[in-house]
């Protein structure tokens, strides 16, 4: 699905920007990855919610790796 129709921008697309940009990533710093930027702004949201998720997604996974990681030292 295009997430960005002036750039030509897919979900997909984004989502391995974000993963290779990190949690920290903004919305002008994963537009830039790409070598483009917002034009008429209305997908600026829709960016915006696919770092959070990419970073709550990256958040949970690093929690539950430290408490396997815990799990195992104890045992």
């Amino acid at each position: 699905m295009y997430v960005c129709i002036c750039n030509a921008l897919s979900e997909k697309k984004l989502r391995e920007a974000a993963s290779v940009l990190g949690s920290s990533a903004t919305a002008s710093e994963l537009f830039r990855s790409l070598g483009s930027r917002p034009q008429c702004g209305k997908c600026v949201p829709e960016v915006r919610g696919l770092l959070d998720q990419h970073k709550g997604h990256r958040g949970g996974h690093c929690a539950l790796v430290a408490a396997v990681a815990q799990a195992e030292n104890a045992a």
